[in-house]
């Protein structure tokens, strides 16, 4: 059975979040058999895109206003994290592991997540299934690089009751993932900076998530992913000297929270 180290973080500043979930994979890059698990909240709302994606199309910088607005190194689309979601990350290096549902392919792995977060929200009382197809009528630069990433769902996120309820983005770096996401069991919060036009509410209409909630919420994900991908968790905080390249990294990517970074030379 394979080792996990598991990380939560309740209401964190949103560079610090990204911050984190880059410093994991960067670890992971030169630790053969790493797994690293995640879940997290956001201290304030805050708008992130994808690596790939056109800022100036994707986000309405008029309407901006305070909010952050941070590129992943994930692809995908973007948006709106709001303080009532919790997300997510996974890290892993394949390298010498012996793990079926985390050693294929992008869209196995993409599965087998996806099936990992059915399994968590099932606890929760919520009935969910993953997308089997991307809709064709929402393909192509234009639709990728302006629509929100709840404007539609792609092959292998997570709907419940017709609407998408988690939103994945991975990248890959040799025998590395990152794949992390936003779970909306809240509802979807709007912002006036990205053009969501179906599924919305107001951030007033969004229930906030309690630090007693997230801790109930935590111990619930942590066993569903130790269970569906048959691991042992160790949960972990980091170190000081860790806190503080974290802390410093946030600082140098608040400074520069637009700009592609390059986890590693390619």
């Amino acid at each position: 059975m394979n080792n996990a180290l598991c990380y939560a973080h309740y209401g964190c500043d949103p560079y610090y979040n990204m911050a984190v979930d880059e410093f994991l994979f960067q670890q992971a890059l030169n630790k053969p058999s790493a797994i690293y698990l995640r879940l997290y909240t956001w201290s304030e709302g805050a708008i992130t895109f994808g690596y790939n994606q056109n800022v100036e199309k994707a986000v309405n910088h008029e309407k901006l206003g305070s909010t952050p607005l941070i590129r992943r190194v994930t692809g995908g689309r973007a948006l709106f994290h709001d303080p009532s979601e919790l997300t997510y990350s996974i890290i892993v290096n394949t390298e010498h592991l012996d793990n079926d549902k985390i050693t294929g392919s992008l869209n196995q792995t993409s599965k087998s997540i996806s099936e990992a977060l059915i399994g968590f929200l099932s606890e929760l009382k919520l009935t969910s299934h993953y997308v089997r197809h991307s809709s064709d009528s929402k393909k192509g630069p234009k639709f990728f690089h302006s629509a929100p990433c709840f404007e539609s769902a792609s092959k292998y996120e997570v709907e419940s009751n017709g609407k998408k309820i988690i939103a994945s983005a991975q990248r890959r770096i040799g025998n590395s993932l990152l794949q992390h996401g936003s779970i909306k069991i809240n509802g979807v919060a709007d912002h006036p900076a990205l053009k969501l036009s179906s599924t919305g509410f107001s951030s007033n209409d969004i229930q906030l998530l309690s630090s007693s909630n997230f801790n109930a919420l935590q111990e619930i994900f942590f066993n569903k992913m130790a269970e569906f991908f048959e691991l042992n968790v160790n949960r972990i905080q980091f170190s000081d000297s860790e806190t503080e390249l974290i802390r410093n990294y946030s600082k140098n990517l608040k400074k520069n929270s637009y700009f592609k970074r390059n986890i590693v030379k390619q």
